[in-house]
Order: structure tokens, then C-alpha cells, then sequence
């Protein structure tokens, strides 16, 4: 599994989530960087912003980069905002004066 087993910035778990429709994490944006998928070398990796439906943060994250001394996919590269407070379970991620603080509101998701 290349998507994140945590948040990186609450810390809850995502792994008790599997089966769920409803995710607790969502892709806000992504772009071509980090590892190059091991299946295609030849072709760029992809590098995610990651938002948390449970707490508002939202973290940057390498899909293919290998995570630490293990052989799973996906590995974070940081911490773009971290938890909202008085973030609520179904708050939007669009640019909002209460929550969005610095990341650019032109992101092309692919």
C-alpha cells in the first residue's frame, strides 16, 4: 500500500479505515517527482498532498519512495499544515480564511 497509514499530523490511524467507502484521507493535489515507480522506472514518481478529513492537516507524500528499512511504498515528506482547530469530520479543504494558511490555491490534481 503506497498511501499513508497515518496521519502525519494528528497521528490517527488510516489502516482501521480499510474496506471503508469513505476514506479518512483524500489527494488534494499531485504532481511528478520523488521515486519513480518500480514497475516503471523509466517514467517519474508522484508526489501527493494528502489532506485529513479527520483533523484539516494536510502533508506532502513520495507514492513510491521506499518507506525507511521497510519494503512498503510511501513515505512522507512533510508537514504542509498541521492540524485545524476546531476542524470538524467533512469540513471542506477549498481555500477558506479559517483553515487555508499558505498553500497556493492553484494546484493541478491529476
Amino acid at each position: 500500500m503506497a498511501y499513508p497509514r497515518r496521519c502525519e499530523g494528528c497521528g490517527s490511524p488510516y489502516t482501521t479505515w480499510a474496506g471503508h467507502i469513505n476514506f479518512p484521507h483524500l489527494t488534494l493535489a499531485s504532481q511528478d517527482g520523488g521515486a519513480a515507480s518500480p514497475w516503471a522506472p523509466d517514467k517519474p514518481g508522484r508526489i501527493l498532498d494528502i489532506g485529513c478529513r479527520l483533523c484539516g492537516a494536510i502533508f506532502r507524500w513520495d507514492y513510491f519512495a521506499v518507506a525507511g528499512d521497510d519494503t512498503r511504498l510511501g513515505k512522507p515528506l512533510g508537514l504542509l499544515r498541521g492540524p485545524v482547530r476546531g476542524w470538524r469530520n467533512g469540513d471542506s479543504f477549498t481555500p477558506d480564511e479559517r483553515f487555508w494558511r499558505g498553500a497556493s490555491a492553484q494546484r493541478r490534481a491529476s
